[in-house]
Formats: structure tokens, C-alpha cells, sequence
């Protein structure tokens, strides 16, 4: 009997212990996915970034922000074009500063564009893809290339990848859901 009496006393201190769970603050979960949906995570530091980056970046960039931020330009696909129309204005506008290579210059100029972009709201995985094809072929430039032919070079680039890339793609998926598809299907869409 001692033996159980110590061992009550035992689970009554324990029970003394206030084991409710705390909340951790404001704390919540995000998944890195969805951080586009997240609206309320753009803070003051981030609104003073945008205002302090606007003076860098192309106008074109500017007013391509402000329609992703409020969603009048949505879908990867759309987002991905809007992008790419921004890029080759922003090409075409360009001027190389003197004594300085365009690929290394441009990449410089490009640099806050694209933190304003992603300030304004996360790119999709096609203008990940889109911004990657582009600057390598910038990267591959030749250092003696003129500003007019680098331009066109880069034009002309951004044109194939918007034909074969985008284009293309939508119609090659459109051939081959048309074979997979049968009178009386039930087709589920995402998006």
C-alpha cells in the first residue's frame, strides 16, 4: 500500500503541472508552393523594397508587378508571356554603358526587374524556366557582339522560346489529350 501511495502523490504533482499547450504566436504554416496565395505576407519592409527598387527597373517591369500583384495577369502561361513581352521591351530599350560588355551590363540592369517581380509575387515554374533559357544564352554572348546585334540576337531568342515553348506545347498537349479522350469522359481541370 506505501508503494501505490507514493505512486498517486506521483500522478497528482503531475497533474499540479499545467500541461495545456501554448499558443506559439502568430506563427502559422506556409507552404512554399502556395506563397502567391499568401496575400498578407507582403510587410511594410516589403512595400518600402518595391518603392526603393521602382527607380531601377524598367517601366515595363513596373507595370507588369502591379498586374501580377493584383491578379489581372494570371495563369502560368499568361504570367509567363507578360514576362517575356517585359523582358524584350526592356532588351530593346537597353543601352550598354561605355567600357562595359552588354551580357555583364544587362545582367546587372535585369538584376532588380527580377527582385521586383519577386517581390511583387513569386514566379511560376514557367517563368523560372523562361528567366534561366534567357540568361543563359545572355551568359553566351560574345564580348565583342554590338548592342544592335546582341538585341536582335536576344529577340529572337525570346520569340523562338515563346513559340516552341508556349505555343507549341499548348498544341502538342491539346494532340495528345485528344487521343486520350472518349465520348462520355469525365475530364477533372485544375486551375
Amino acid at each position: 500500500e506505501n508503494n501505490i501511495d507514493k505512486k498517486v502523490e506521483e500522478v497528482k504533482d503531475i497533474k499540479s503541472v499545467n500541461l495545456a499547450k501554448k499558443p506559439l504566436g502568430t506563427m502559422t504554416h506556409k507552404v512554399k508552393l502556395f506563397n502567391h496565395l499568401y496575400t498578407d505576407s507582403v510587410s511594410l519592409l516589403m512595400e518600402n523594397k518595391l518603392k526603393i527598387n521602382s527607380g531601377k527597373v524598367h517601366p515595363s517591369f513596373i507595370k507588369l508587378g502591379v498586374q501580377m500583384r493584383n491578379c489581372v495577369v494570371a495563369g502560368s502561361n499568361a504570367r509567363c508571356l507578360a514576362f517575356l513581352y517585359a523582358l524584350r521591351q526592356t532588351i530593346s530599350d537597353f543601352l550598354t554603358p561605355e567600357h562595359k560588355q552588354f551580357s555583364r551590363s544587362f545582367e546587372e540592369h535585369l538584376g532588380p526587374a527580377i527582385d521586383h517581380l519577386m517581390a511583387c509575387r513569386p514566379f511560376s515554374v514557367s517563368m523560372s524556366n523562361a528567366h534561366k533559357y534567357i540568361m543563359w544564352h545572355v551568359k553566351r554572348l560574345p564580348t565583342n557582339i554590338s548592342d544592335g546585334h546582341a538585341k536582335e540576337k536576344l529577340e529572337n531568342i525570346i520569340n523562338n522560346y515563346i513559340y516552341v515553348q508556349i505555343h507549341m506545347a499548348g498544341k502538342a498537349i491539346c494532340i495528345a489529350a485528344q487521343n486520350k479522350i472518349a465520348d462520355e469522359d469525365v475530364i477533372l481541370t485544375y486551375g
